[in-house]
């Protein structure tokens, strides 16, 4: 369940925003994020400006957080 964050996507914005490598994201704004189609189809409306609910599991605790599109 969710998708796995990678050392590849941990640039600057990436830890700004509170994720890290190894985060599994479970769900955006509600919406279950399974596979990479299902965080395509969700993401995609997000606009600059827009903040996003993420909810995120790391080491074992499930933890929300909100991050502000730049």
């Amino acid at each position: 369940e969710g998708l796995v964050l990678s050392p590849a996507g941990s640039g600057d914005l990436f830890r700004r925003s509170g994720l890290r490598p190894g985060d599994v994201l479970i769900s955006a704004n509600g919406r279950p994020l399974s596979d990479p189609r299902d965080a395509a189809r969700t993401l995609s409306g997000i606009r600059s400006g827009d903040s996003v609910t993420l909810l995120l599991e790391r080491r074992g605790a499930r933890l929300p957080l909100t991050v502000r599109v730049p």
